[in-house]
């Protein structure tokens, strides 16, 4: 895997060079490309015997992007993006929704969130700097008002119609609100990671069906496989069946900075759809004393049930059902709704309380989705979720109340 990323590294600077080197002779520059992305993000929290926080924070993102025609089928692409955010209300007690600085708390930041080089074939490409990450088990938390950004260099092949391969490696993140660059940690040890390396492919075997197998490796800490499938059928009435399976393992690598790692974990998923009406139930189960970790800002391994609680801790149980319900049954075109109940309970010796009791929490939550088709906010969406989750003990994720209200404003510039 070394030796691939090596040589993606070199193909792609010996390209920019021979691009930068040639001028106009070898390339020919396209208009630059410019969008913005303003979002207004405003909560309610309230954890147990924690102050209750309200931010109203007003973010933006400016994408530019500047194009180059290498080829009638290459383009190379020189792209940055520019976050800023200003806190509106409640600057001083938004706990770990705060800015981050240098170490600081601030009411307003601006720094460069992506920047990067990207190569484009019709079948290919390659992407080199800060850039936006998402992996079947690994997918950025974008959830607040800016987003984690992740440095390294990935590429992927489009081998046929069916069959797609990728893969990549990451030395460095930018956290959510951070303005400096920081080594990538692990979500629950908050271990330095040297380098998060990855290679996957993805089958679309039938029109709805699928098969996904990754594997990665953070040095010195784990190495996991990832591989989950999805099938879907529908029937004479219209009706689309559904079921869907997830399982992923975990190994200690190297000198396992973070002790022992080794463990299982797996999900189903049925669900059906029906006239715009979409019910599932999951199951997850978790077979290890330790708890799974993965990338801190990112959602671990895309097993059934990740909504407050990523519920894995160790030898947990959990079970999901929700519902989604799209415009065509609301009656108002572009809104969607969407309602869920979870319930986990971990068996694991370590964790039971004073009275011998395991640990167990459970949430039920609601997100109300408004996409925006024309009018001032066209392309844009409007989201209104609350969640409520509670827990008997010192869970990872404690007792909490939150309602959130966010709205993405795209705005294209030129």
């Amino acid at each position: 895997m070394k030796l691939g990323v090596l040589m993606l590294s070199v193909v792609m600077a010996s390209v920019v060079a021979v691009v930068l080197a040639g001028g106009s002779v070898l390339a020919q520059a396209n208009e630059i490309q410019a969008d913005l992305l303003l979002r207004s993000y405003i909560e309610d929290k309230r954890v147990k015997a924690e102050p209750v926080r309200q931010p109203w924070i007003q973010s933006a993102q400016l994408n530019l992007s500047q194009p180059w025609q290498i080829s009638d089928e290459l383009q190379l692409f020189a792209e940055t993006s520019l976050f800023g955010a200003v806190t509106l209300h409640d600057p001083a007690n938004i706990g770990e929704l705060a800015h981050m600085g240098r170490g600081r708390e601030v009411d307003d930041l601006a720094y460069p969130g992506r920047y990067g080089l990207r190569l484009q074939a019709p079948d290919w490409g390659l992407n080199w700097g800060l850039q936006d990450i998402s992996l079947p088990f690994m997918v950025a938390k974008d959830n607040l008002w800016l987003p984690p950004t992740w440095h390294g260099i990935t590429g992927y092949r489009q081998l046929s119609d069916d069959i797609r391969v990728e893969g990549g490696q990451l030395s460095r993140a930018r956290l959510r609100g951070r303005e400096q660059l920081d080594p990538l940690l692990s979500a629950y040890g908050f271990v330095p990671i040297d380098y998060l390396r990855y290679t996957g492919l993805a089958w679309q075997y039938q029109p709805q069906g699928k098969l996904q197998l990754y594997v990665n490796q953070a040095t010195d800490l784990w190495r996991q496989l990832y591989l989950t499938t999805d099938q879907a059928t529908t029937d004479q009435a219209g009706r689309i069946w559904q079921l869907g399976a997830a399982f992923y393992t975990t190994t200690a690598d190297g000198s396992a900075r973070q002790g022992p790692q080794d463990g299982e974990a797996g999900s189903l998923t049925a669900g059906l759809n029906w006239h715009g009406v979409n019910l599932s139930v999951s199951v997850q189960r978790i077979w290890s004393d330790h708890v799974l970790d993965y990338l801190l800002d990112a959602y671990g391994p895309g097993l059934a049930i990740v909504m407050v609680s990523d519920y894995n801790a160790p030898q947990e149980f959990a079970q999901q059902i929700k519902l989604d319900i799209a415009d065509t049954v609301l009656g108002v075109t572009g809104l969607q709704l969407s309602l869920w109940a979870l319930a986990g309970q971990s068996a694991a010796p370590a964790l039971r309380n004073q009275q011998g009791e395991d640990r167990r929490h459970y949430e039920t939550g609601f997100g109300l989705l408004y996409r925006f088709s024309d009018g001032l906010f066209s392309g844009g969406d409007l989201m209104l979720t609350a969640i409520n989750h509670r827990a008997n003990g010192p869970y990872p994720d404690p007792t909490q109340r939150a309602m959130r209200l966010v709205l993405n404003w795209p705005v294209n510039l030129f």
